[in-house]
Order: C-alpha cells, then structure tokens, then sequence
C-alpha cells in the first residue's frame, strides 16, 4: 500500500515538469513572436539599417540579462567584418575589430564568417582561436562568446551575430536558438536594406539612362535638322567653285568656307553618333588589329609625358563594327587618359580581351539593360591621372560636359552613341587620385573572319541626260538639288512632299530618269512615297536622302527591296557618283 503514494508523487511530479516546460517554451515562442514583429513593425516605419541592428541587438541583451552584443557586417569583397551594433560593448573593442579580415582561426566571428557554421567559446582565456585578441578581451571584460553566421536566403554570409560574457560560460540550448534567432532577424533587416540600395541604383541608372536617351534625341534632332543647312552651305559652295576660273581670288575664300562647313559637318556626326543615329559601316572586325593600326597617330596624339602601353589579344574573335567609330572610340578615350594626367608624367594602359559576362556584372554598365550574359570582346583604356569624382562620373556623358577651362566638344558623349549604336556596354572604375579605366564591351561577332578593307574604283568623268524629280520640302536644299542635277546633264522637276511626288511622276512617268527623295516629309514621308511609286513603277530609280545615318532613316524598308541612299550634308561629287552607280546599274541588269 506504501508504494502507491511514492508512484503517484512521481506521476504528479513528471506532470509537473512537463506543464513546467510546456509553459516555458511556450512564453519562449511568445517571445521570439513578440521579437519578429517589433522588428517587422521598425521596418515598415522605415527604419534604418543601422538603427535596425540596434534594435535586435537591444531585444537580445534585455531577453538575456548580462549579455553583451554585437553584430558585424561582412564586406564581400574585402573579406573584412565591419562594425554594425555593439551598444554595450567599449568603443576601443568597436573599433580595433572593425575591418577584422576573416579567417579560420579568427576568434568567433571571423571564424564564423570564414566557415559560415557557429562557433562557440566557453573560456576566451584559454582558446586558441582568441590567442591573438586575448588581451583585448581582458581589456573589454570578455570571457566568453558564441557567435552566430549572418546567411542570406540563399546561404550566403552577410555578417555575424554574437553574444558575450564576462565570465565562463556553456551555452544551453536556448542561448544557442537565441543567437539563432537574433542571426535570422538581422538577416531579415540587412538584406531589405540590401534591397532598398539596389533598388535605389537601379532607379538612378534608370533616370540617368532616361537623361541620356533624351538628350539623344534631342541631339538626332538639331543634327538632322543642321546637315539640312549644311547641305545647303557645301553644295552652294561647290556649285561656285565649279564656276569659277583657277585663279579667282574668292576660290580661296569659298574654300575657307568648305573647310569650315566640313568641321560642322564633323560635329553633327559626333551628334549623331551620341543620340546612338551614327552611320556605321558594319563588318566583323579585329579589335586588337585596329588598336595596333593606331599606335602611331595616338603617340603623337597624347602627352610627350604620357607612356603608351599597349597590351593586345593576339586571338580575339571579330566584332561587328565600324571601324572608323570603333578607331573614334579608341581615341577620345587616350586623349581623355591623357588630359587627366596633365602635365606630370604617367601610363595609359590599352588593353583587349574577352570576358565572360554574367548578368550581375552586365548590371553595372551603362546603356543597354537588356544585354545577354555570354562571352564579349572588351577595349580598356586605364591611366594613372588625377581620377574623378562620383559627381564627375554622373555627369561625363553629357554633351558639352567638361572639368576643363574650356570644353572640347562631345567627347565621350560621342563615344557613348558609338557604343550604344554597336550595342556594347561602358564601364568606368575611378578613383581620385589615382586614375581611372574605361572598360567597354562588344558582342562577339557571328561571322568567322573579319572582314577585309576593299578600296573604292576611281571615279571618271560623266555627264548625264534626261529628267530628275526633286522631293524635298526644304525648299533650300531642293533648289540645291535641281542646280545639282543640272550640273550633271538633267533637266529638274520639284515636289515638296510625298504626294505630289506621286502626282509629278503619274504626269511624267515616261521622261524622269531618277527620283532624289528625302525621307522625313509631311503629308507623305519618303517610306510611303517610295512604296507608292514602286506601286506605279517597279523600275522606278530612286535615291533617298536624310540628315539621319542609313540605318535610321530606312530601317522600315525591307532589306532585299532598299534603293541607294545618301547621306545631307553630301557635296556634288558624292551626288553625282550615287547617280550614276544607280543609273549604270540599272542600265546593265
């Protein structure tokens, strides 16, 4: 009968025990809930990163009384903890372990960061992780630490969490799912903060890349609208040269003249070039090979101070470029390098090669977002100048943009509507102080080779008969135009937009020999006249004109079926040739 009494004490004292840790851990589950939605509630009043972390680290210390902590965060490309929230631990501790570079054997948490697995320290004094720290522990009144990996949703370390006493201590299971929970909690903060900064950048390189298309198309614009002029300013001029005796003293005057209009006309290229609307002669091509071409004009192009080191890829595939922009590229960017050096002595590094691109490291260049992960050829143009500022880097591409005294017209803005027209991609790494590199990218070619240089026949004498149809509603550059074709033999019919170029040629089918059609017209642009006429005439024989680059101005007509083209600001002798290749052509087909 005494026995009974004694099972049924034991029974009651195992439920005892049972309700006692039922209730534990559910006050425990309590309170880590408790803890989440504080910090979730500090986040969404938007919180900052730092004051995040002192927030978890203050929860912790208050749930564990005599408890002191600290959270680093870990720079990836260093390998370095730097300080996040350590509240209660001495600012001499703080800083003598901000920028703790990770190891093995690197006390508690520059072990964990190294291996990404909890490391626990009962006695600091005598462990052989803290031998070289000991001291520094003594200082701070530190015995022991557990120190937990910081890992993001996909495993990677962000930092370290970890939890001190001041004396010799064994974790028990809950110290160990605390720092477990403190870790997660600041994983939850540091990688919405990690957000917040991507999305930031991603906003500003979207309004910066906003900011640049908009000048683009401002720049197309004013330099279509200019070689209109400029048409009209060379192919006078020309005309006048051609009436003039070798000897008249105003042919020198009116050729002053012509050079003057070509540097314009150099100029509205470049604008044309910056708003991604150049005109390239597309073939594969030798990145190396155009560098090396170059080595001479670029010596004579830098600094005397400046040493020109070239390092070349003697096996990179081709590129599909043009070679004159590609040369462009090459050049403002070794004068740029040049210029930032000054007047002291320095090195401009030239560098090609391949590089296989994954999308994180495409993101950090400017221009096109959509490029493809893969392989690209890459040009890199280093020096070891003066650098720039962030302010500096935000603003390089503008046009006009410049730190100098005085300006030297588009320069590297040029050079992005090169790159954006080849799309490639720009990268520049810079430092004041201790120069700066341009990294620039180009998709590899499909074709095998790279294409060989031809050279143009010799252009003969000609003269021409019959009637050309001018269309055209700029009224200067169409009576430019007729005097032209009058220079050349024709007899001239006008039309200033595309449906009374229709008209025109319904009436006159029988005698016009040519149409000159510009492309941008009321009413009827040049895409729907030509479609129209070639309804009327399949053989009709048409030339069609713009102040945009080939590419721009027919890139709605289909490849197989485009007529020749030519390019304002064009003189009467790159007329007359189009002309008569389009006539001869047709003529002997």
């Amino acid at each position: 009968m005494g026995e009974e009494p004694v099972a049924e004490t034991a029974r009651s004292s195992v439920a005892s025990d049972a309700l006692r840790e039922e209730t534990r851990l559910r006050r425990r589950a309590e309170r880590r809930e408790s803890q989440y939605r504080t910090i979730l509630e500090s986040m969404a009043r938007g919180r900052t990163l730092s004051e995040l972390l002192h927030e978890i680290v203050e929860l912790i210390e208050q749930d564990n009384p005599g408890s002191r902590c600290s959270i680093l965060l870990l720079d990836a490309r260093t390998k370095t903890l730097r300080h996040g929230a350590a509240p209660r631990l001495p600012d001499f501790y703080n800083q003598a372990i901000d920028g703790l570079a990770i190891g093995p054997e690197v006390g508690c948490c520059g072990a964990a960061a190294y291996t990404g697995k909890r490391v626990v320290v009962e006695d600091i004094e005598t462990h052989p992780y803290w031998r070289p720290y000991v001291h520094l522990a003594r200082q701070a009144g530190l015995r022991s630490c557990w120190s937990e990996p910081i890992l993001s949703n996909a495993k990677e370390v962000l930092g370290t969490f970890a939890i001190y006493h001041d004396r010799v201590q064994q974790p028990s299971p809950d110290a160990l799912d605390t720092i477990t929970i403190a870790a997660y909690l600041a994983s939850i903060a540091i990688e919405r903060a990690q957000d917040e900064d991507r999305r930031r950048a991603f906003d500003l390189q979207l309004q910066h890349a906003q900011k640049l298309e908009s000048l683009g198309v401002m720049a197309g614009g004013i330099a279509h609208d200019f070689n209109n002029l400029l048409t009209s300013v060379l192919g006078h001029a020309d005309l006048a040269l051609r009436e003039l005796p070798p000897a008249s003293p105003a042919r020198e005057l009116i050729e002053a003249a012509v050079d003057g209009a070509r540097r314009a006309a150099e100029l509205t290229q470049q604008m044309l070039a910056y708003s991604g609307r150049g005109r390239f002669v597309v073939a594969p091509l030798d990145l190396s090979a155009v560098a090396r071409d170059m080595l001479r004009l670029l010596e004579v192009s830098i600094s005397k101070k400046c040493s020109l080191v070239l390092d070349l890829d003697d096996h990179l595939p081709a590129i599909e470029a043009d070679a004159g922009q590609i040369r462009q590229v090459v050049m403002n960017l070794a004068i740029n390098a040049s210029e930032a050096i000054g007047e002291a002595s320095g090195t401009i590094t030239i560098r090609t090669g391949v590089s296989e691109c994954d999308r994180e490291e495409l993101n950090e260049f400017y221009l096109d977002p959509k490029l493809e992960p893969g392989t690209y050829v890459f040009l890199e143009v280093g020096d070891d100048g003066c650098g720039m500022s962030k302010e500096t880097i935000s603003r390089m591409f503008e046009p006009f943009f410049t730190t100098k005294f005085t300006g030297r017209g588009l320069g590297l803005s040029a050079l992005l509507g090169i790159v954006r027209g080849h799309h490639g991609a720009v990268r520049i790494y810079s430092e004041l102080g201790r120069g700066t590199t341009f990294r620039v990218l180009f998709p590899v070619s499909q074709s095998a080779q790279p294409a060989q240089p031809t050279k143009e026949p010799p252009t003969r004498p000609w003269r021409a008969s019959g009637t050309a149809l001018i269309v055209d509603d700029d009224a200067s550059v169409a009576a430019l135009a007729g005097r032209m074709f009058e220079a050349m033999g024709f007899q001239v019919l006008f039309a200033v937009d595309g449906q009374q170029a229709i008209d025109v040629y319904a009436t006159h089918a029988g005698s016009i020999r040519i149409v000159l059609l510009d492309v941008t017209m009321p009413k009827l642009d040049g895409e729907a006249t030509l479609r129209e006429l070639r309804a009327r005439d399949a053989q009709v024989r048409v030339i069609l004109s713009s102040g945009y680059d080939e590419t721009t101005a027919m890139q709605r007509i289909a490849a197989e079926r485009r007529p020749a083209f030519i390019q304002k600001p064009y003189r009467f002798q790159q007329l007359a040739a189009v002309v008569r290749a389009v006539l001869e052509s047709r003529d002997t087909s």
